[in-house]
């Protein structure tokens, strides 16, 4: 058996951000009960976008700028260096942006998604 290449985080288009939103379900009764606070989610959950990588035939489109920008902001709320703490919005846009971004990838593949009422 050969020996297979791993990351520490994962790296790819969407295998990295499907693990970085795996931490939303495991964290979400630490972060509602006040046990860890939204910067330490976003540094911890954040790793997984370091190898993130949209594909060639998306650099300089929608879809490939839309994921670029939520990339570097996820990261850039990982470490705030010079602004104020993530907050509970922070967290919920970055989430509904993850969802835009999904929707728009749906799309990209030939899909006709539609956005679930419940979610």
């Amino acid at each position: 058996m050969k020996n297979k290449q791993t990351s520490d985080f994962g790296k790819g288009f969407i295998y990295p951000i499907f693990l970085f939103a795996k931490h939303f379900e495991r964290d979400k009764k630490l972060l509602g009960d006040g046990i860890i606070d939204y910067s330490l989610w976003f540094y911890a959950a954040a790793d997984h976008m370091f190898e993130v990588e949209v594909p060639a035939r998306y650099i300089g489109t929608k879809l490939g700028t839309k994921a670029e920008k939520l990339v570097d902001d996820i990261l850039s709320l990982r470490l705030p260096m010079n602004k104020p703490k993530a907050t509970k919005k922070d967290f919920i846009e970055v989430f509904e942006r993850l969802e835009d971004l999904m929707l728009e990838i749906d799309k990209e593949l030939g899909g006709e998604p539609i956005r679930a009422k419940w979610n």
